[in-house]
C-alpha cells in the first residue's frame, strides 16, 4: 500500500474547509510532489515520490474528486509508474451553526491501477467511509478532525487488515496566507507493520483568488510513518 495516500487525504480535507473561499468556482485542479524517506523499523531506508494530479467537482450538497497519481520507490529494489486511482465523493450533511461544527459525509474508493507484480500497489480496491468535521471559531481559526475506515482489498495469498484514519488539527487564515498543523493516526494493515502516526504542517499562499500555492512538512512519531517528508504543489479554481 502507498504510504502517501495519507497526505493527500488530508490535503483534500483542507481543501474542504478554504472551499468557501472560492464559492462560485464549481471545479478546482491541482498537483503535488510529495518526497518521504523513513526506514520503518528496519535496517533499509526507503525513498519514496508521489506525483498525485486531482480534479475536484463542487455542488450545493457536496463535491467529488478524482486523484490520478505516478508513484516512485527505491530502497532494497526501486520501481515507478501509474499508481492507484483515487475516487473520493462529499455529503455536506450539515452546516456550521453557533455551536455546531460542519458535517461531511465521505466515501472514497482506490481503484487498483498501480502494477502489484512491481510493487507499487496490492492489485485489489480499498472502500472507505468517513465523517469529516470543520469548525470555524472565527475568521481567521479554524478546527477540524476526521475519521474513516477502510476496507482493505487482499490479492491471492496475503493477509490484510482494514484500516482506521483518524487527523486532528486546527488552521489559521490570514489572507493571503493559510496555516494548518495536524496529526495523524492510520493503523496498520499487516501483522508485520507498526501503526503510522504522523505531524504535519501545511502552509499554503493564494497568490490571487483562483489560483493556491502549498506545500506541506511531515515528521514521522512511529516506526510505522515515514522518518520525514516535504511536498510542493499548486491549485487552480475554475
Amino acid at each position: 500500500m502507498n504510504t502517501h495516500a495519507r497526505t493527500t487525504w488530508g490535503l483534500l480535507l483542507l481543501g474542504s474547509l478554504l472551499a468557501a473561499q472560492s464559492r462560485g468556482q464549481d471545479w478546482k485542479l491541482s498537483g503535488d510532489v510529495y518526497v518521504t524517506e523513513g526506514d520503518y523499523g528496519t535496517d533499509q531506508t526507503y525513498e519514496d515520490v508521489y506525483i498525485p494530479v486531482s480534479i475536484k467537482r463542487y455542488w450545493d450538497a457536496g463535491a467529488a474528486a478524482l486523484t490520478v497519481p505516478f508513484v516512485s520507490y527505491s530502497g532494497g529494489d526501486s520501481a515507478s509508474g501509474l499508481g492507484d486511482l483515487l475516487l473520493k465523493g462529499w455529503y455536506y450533511a450539515l452546516d456550521q451553526r453557533e455551536h455546531q461544527p460542519a458535517v461531511d459525509l465521505v466515501a472514497r474508493v482506490k481503484v487498483p491501477t498501480a502494477s502489484e507484480s512491481d510493487g507499487l500497489g496490492t492489485g485489489e480496491p480499498d472502500v472507505g467511509l468517513g465523517v469529516e468535521t470543520s469548525y470555524w471559531f472565527s475568521r481567521a481559526w479554524a478546527g477540524f478532525c476526521d475519521l474513516s475506515y477502510i476496507v482493505v482489498g487482499e490479492p491471492a495469498g496475503r493477509d490484510f487488515d482494514n484500516q482506521l484514519i483518524g487527523d486532528v488539527g486546527a488552521g489559521y487564515w490570514a489572507h493571503p496566507w493559510w496555516h494548518a498543523a495536524f496529526l495523524e493516526y492510520r493503523s496498520a494493515v499487516s501483522a508485520d507493520a507498526n501503526d503510522a502516526v504522523t505531524l504535519l504542517y501545511v502552509p499554503s499562499y493564494r497568490l490571487r483568488p483562483d489560483v493556491e500555492l502549498r506545500g506541506s512538512i511531515e515528521l514521522g512519531l512511529t516506526d510505522g510513518a515515514p522518518d520525514f517528508g516535504i511536498s510542493a504543489g499548486a491549485a487552480r479554481w475554475f
